[in-house]
């Protein structure tokens, strides 16, 4: 039977994976595919956003999708995963993937003293804003609030207020958490603390109310999160914790609709 005829009754993309399959790739043709490799990362102007772009020869690129789609189908089956796309869950995997290269992760990383951060804000544009200007890390991008919460869950931040370009205003860095409630919470906990979830993906101590609300490192007012709960659904995509649940087994409130979704 020929192609022609192995075609009919085929949809287009059928049709074309059946010419596919008789198409001949030459050396040649391997060592130019091989050449036009390619990835690039852009940021936008003020580095709020970056974009991801790139092409490989067959084999890498195949290796490429398979670690990505495996890391993804990892997070699918977290609770809450399904509120999310899965072109959303390939680039939180993509995140992940980088993370374990820069030897971010590892488990049961409670323990971790988190970052020392200091953010930089311009008083002109802030005021009058009710605080969702966002901001500018020392050595890094432009951040909102969420970012900002989440630095403070696990390390310390020092705000320098600006006007005209000139410093006049630093606070004192915030106190982290102090290791020997850090462990104790940790310990309670055994895990990521959301109903389901087993996790065990650098897990990271999260403020139930924030401290830019007055929360404090009360044991009652923190709770081990893993890295997709944490990041992901909290800070970023505006998810919170039913409060009516015991603090070792949580479950996650959507967004209220007066909330804009990241999806």
């Amino acid at each position: 039977m020929g192609v022609v005829d192995r075609s009919f009754n085929l949809d287009l993309t059928a049709v074309n994976r059946l010419i596919g399959q008789y198409r001949r790739i030459s050396h040649k043709d391997e060592q130019q595919a091989f050449s036009d490799r390619y990835l690039t990362i852009q940021p936008n102007l003020d580095n709020s956003v970056w974009r991801r772009s790139f092409e490989l020869p067959a084999v890498e690129g195949s290796i490429v999708d398979q670690a990505i789609s495996a890391r993804a189908d990892e997070l699918r089956r977290l609770p809450g995963a399904d509120f999310f796309s899965r072109s959303q869950l390939n680039a939180d995997a993509l995140v992940t993937i980088s993370q374990d290269s820069l030897g971010h992760a590892g488990d049961d990383n409670t323990t971790a003293t988190g970052c020392t951060a200091t953010i930089f804000v311009d008083l002109d544009q802030a005021n009058g804003t009710s605080g969702e200007l966002g901001a500018e890390m020392q050595y890094g991008p432009r951040v909102g609030p969420g970012v900002l919460e989440e630095i403070l869950c696990g390390g310390t931040v020092r705000l320098v207020g600006l006007e005209d370009g000139q410093p006049i205003v630093t606070s004192q860095a915030a106190t982290a958490i102090p290791p020997a409630i850090r462990d104790y919470v940790a310990w309670r906990d055994k895990g990521c603390a959301i109903s389901g979830c087993h996790s065990r993906y650098r897990l990271q101590i999260h403020h139930v109310k924030h401290r830019a609300n007055h929360g404090d490192h009360h044991p009652d007012n923190l709770v081990t999160l893993c890295w997709f709960h944490h990041h992901v659904a909290i800070h970023q995509a505006g998810f919170t914790l039913d409060s009516g649940h015991p603090p070792y087994c949580r479950s996650l409130v959507p967004p209220s609709p007066a909330h804009d979704p990241p999806w």
